[in-house]
């Protein structure tokens, strides 16, 4: 019997290839088992197996080398967030209520991070993302403004942030989760407003997260962080 049992489909397969780049088995740079060995360990057929292969090789996971065979993609650094993001698009994406459990750990734990190893670039970088949310923000209050542009602007702002805690897997995992948000954000609100002040709410937390940032006070940037999230958790719902 094969290792996927009633599971013979390329889902499958690419689940089990996938889980073997994570536990470490297939590192960057490896090559796979031929189409029909992989068939033969897996008890299932070559079509799905090549379907499989075809899939990752589309979202960046595997390279084929014509005359080689098929490897893991290089840029070791990169894999976890490929993968993540490759998972998501097999499994849906998640619900949203499962994308901000993520969210909230790891933006707080980056903004922790942040405040402990941000260079002066970082924090213009992340004043430079205020100032763009700051220009759209309307006078009143009660002003609406399009939420595909606010949703854009407050990414930025996030990643200036994410970025400046130079931790290279929570940068990837972040753009993975960002995607998933986005997607998953997309399926449920078609078109939308954000009004003046829930956007100015928001800003002053961003603000709050940059002082601290700033300031090295590293367990107030993360609890800030995680509050913020709470927050528009809260309002998404």
């Amino acid at each position: 019997m094969g290792i996927i049992e009633k599971k013979s489909n390329s889902q499958a397969i690419a689940d089990y290839i996938l889980s073997r780049i994570l536990d470490g088995t297939l590192r960057s740079g490896d090559k796979l088992d031929t189409e029909r060995s992989l068939s033969e360990q897996l008890g299932v057929s070559r079509v799905s197996v090549r379907e499989a292969l075809s899939g990752l090789i589309v979202l960046g996971i595997l390279e084929a080398r014509q005359g080689a065979g098929t490897f893991v993609a290089g840029q070791s650094n990169a894999m976890i967030g490929r993968v993540l993001y490759a998972n998501a698009v097999l499994h849906d994406h998640g619900t949203m209520d499962e994308i901000m459990v993520v969210k909230r750990s790891l933006e707080a734990e980056c903004a922790r991070y942040a405040a402990q190893f941000r260079t002066d670039n970082d924090l213009q970088t992340i004043q430079d993302a205020l100032a763009a949310y700051d220009a759209i923000i309307p006078e009143d209050p009660n002003a609406l403004e399009s939420l595909q542009k606010v949703h854009n602007l407050d990414t930025a702002v996030h990643r200036a942030i994410v970025n400046a805690s130079h931790q290279e897997y929570l940068i990837q995992i972040f753009a993975t989760i960002s995607a998933s948000f986005e997607e998953c954000r997309a399926q449920h609100v078609q078109t939308g407003q954000m009004s003046g002040a829930f956007m100015r709410r928001a800003q002053q937390q961003h603000r709050q997260i940059a002082i601290a940032v700033e300031e090295q006070e590293a367990e107030f940037a993360y609890h800030t962080m995680y509050a913020h999230l709470k927050s528009v958790e809260r309002h998404a719902r």
